[in-house]
């Protein structure tokens, strides 16, 4: 049974701008690199993971630090730093 709100509760919007990222990544893919998604948080939260950003890669970043289990402390500071 599931309970509360999770990382999948959101809403994309924008469709046009998601499917050409999607594009991208397909070809990023094709390219033998694994791509992933990020939310950009507005609030931070400790139970899930945070990516943080690297250097530029077209219109995509390199994963630079994937970090999970967080304290409140640092994962307010990350929210804060902007690259995750």
């Amino acid at each position: 049974m599931a309970s509360g709100g999770g990382a999948a509760d959101h809403v994309i919007n924008d469709t046009k701008a998601f499917t050409a990222a999607i594009s991208q990544t397909a070809e990023l893919a094709d390219q033998d690199k694994l791509a992933t998604f990020g939310i950009v948080p507005i609030v931070q939260e400790t139970r899930y993971c945070n990516i943080k950003r690297g250097a530029a890669v077209f219109d995509a970043y390199v994963v630079a630090q994937f970090v999970e289990n967080l304290n409140l402390a640092t994962a307010q500071q990350y929210l804060q730093n902007g690259d995750y």
